[in-house]
């Protein structure tokens, strides 16, 4: 299949089939699971053509042919003329929702009627093992083993509804507590507190919607993780490419699934923690990368008003000084006028700095040094002697740094 693949997208480079409006940045020709193969194109009937004689150049070069029968044409935002000229290729068409691997493909909420085979599965499950004579710890192993892991299989893809979870819980509770589905109101004990640590008195169940919870937190993290996989990349570019995950607001163009990792973002910033690095990739006001939290939650609305700086600054642009800030200000030192103000000027080597420097080396009872780079300044301080410890050393040079800022 890897020739296939570069037989498909030697033809979309040369302009024999047209991408997909969607795909056409990220160049995504096509997706593979076993022996499917989902293309995508521009609507075309001239990329329909493109398409169907790759497939059958592949099959006369491989003899693998395509079936027709289960082959099936997505359209949308055709006119009826190339519609017509679609038809005449002779494949079926088809809409969404369909499902796929046992799962629902939408881009909504799910429905009562597209959730319904999952409750109807496990409460296939429940009515063939209610004939059984089963003890109570083998009906709680069931649970925690079968039904368990049919639920993941969904709830590892999407957010359920509520609803969904209530009624798949509530199954599992009337045969944890009877051995069957039908009989109402038998439960001994809450589900939430079957669903405790067995430490805490629980029976170490979990709950459907906090786990469906933590799997979806899974998908916050695989965004800013730099995996390289396709999903990141895809929303990357059509979600993240001009806005900030934690600043942007929902919006109703954009899918079910993508607004409820929006929704968690609340919880999701307690666990994750930006890596500053240079700066330029890290947002001055969402990103998590003080003690603080988000700046703008720390600060208000108000504070990019307030410190002057943009709301889609990076912690770069902050630092950069005032020209950042959209001031027309020249971006030499203040102090010295002759080179940029940048951290790497401004405290070690700038001529100002070099005066305050000296007179704490005197101080210090140390030669003076001439500091070249921060790194020089942070192996200074790490160093010591019997009259200037390396205790002293860093409070001095903090105090120094400090000092230094405020002008």
């Amino acid at each position: 299949m890897e020739v296939f693949s570069k037989l498909l997208l030697s033809r979309y480079n040369s302009g024999y089939i047209f991408y997909h409006p969607k795909t056409s940045e990220l160049e995504i020709t096509h997706l593979m699971f076993a022996d499917d193969v989902k293309i995508f194109f521009d609507g075309g009937s001239s990329s329909l053509h493109g398409i169907t004689e790759t497939l059958e150049d592949f099959a006369g070069w491989s003899g693998l042919t395509m079936n027709r029968e289960k082959t099936k044409l997505f359209l949308a935002g055709i006119n009826d003329m190339e519609s017509l000229a679609i038809a005449s290729y002779g494949f079926p068409r088809a809409a969404l929702p369909i499902r796929y691997l046992g799962l629902p493909l939408m881009c909504r909420k799910l429905k009562v009627t597209e959730y319904a085979p999952l409750v109807e599965k496990i409460r296939g499950k429940f009515l063939s093992w209610a004939v059984k004579s089963l003890s109570f710890a083998g009906r709680l192993q069931l649970i925690a083993s079968i039904i368990s892991s049919i639920v993941v299989f969904w709830i590892s893809t999407f957010k359920i509804p509520i609803r969904c979870v209530r009624e798949i819980e509530s199954l599992c509770s009337r045969f944890l507590w009877t051995g069957g589905i039908e009989n109402h109101h038998k439960a001994k004990v809450a589900w939430s507190k079957v669903c405790l640590p067995k430490a805490e008195g629980g029976l170490g169940l979990r709950r459907f919607s906090e786990w469906n919870t933590t799997l979806s937190l899974k998908f916050i993290w695989l965004l800013f993780s730099n995996n390289g996989s396709l999903w990141v990349a895809w929303h990357k570019h059509h979600h993240l490419q001009h806005s900030n995950f934690w600043l942007q607001t929902e919006s109703s163009n954009d899918s079910w699934n993508w607004r409820s990792l929006q929704r968690l973002r609340p919880l999701a910033e307690k666990f994750l923690r930006c890596t500053v690095g240079n700066g330029t990739s890290s947002s001055f006001w969402g990103d998590v990368w003080t003690p603080f939290g988000p700046l703008i939650k720390f600060l208000g609305c108000e504070g990019p008003r307030t410190l002057r700086i943009p709301i889609s600054s990076s912690v770069a642009d902050a630092t950069r000084g005032l020209v950042s800030w959209g001031l027309q200000i020249f971006p030499v030192c203040d102090l010295c006028s002759r080179e940029d103000e940048t951290r790497y000027h401004l405290f070690p080597s700038c001529p100002f700095s070099r005066a305050i420097w000296d007179l704490v080396f005197l101080r210090l009872k140390l030669f003076p040094r001439l500091f070249q780079t921060w790194d020089n300044l942070i192996s200074w301080m790490s160093a010591t002697n019997r009259t200037s410890p390396s205790v002293l050393r860093k409070l001095a040079a903090q105090a120094t740094i400090y000092a230094i800022w405020k002008q």
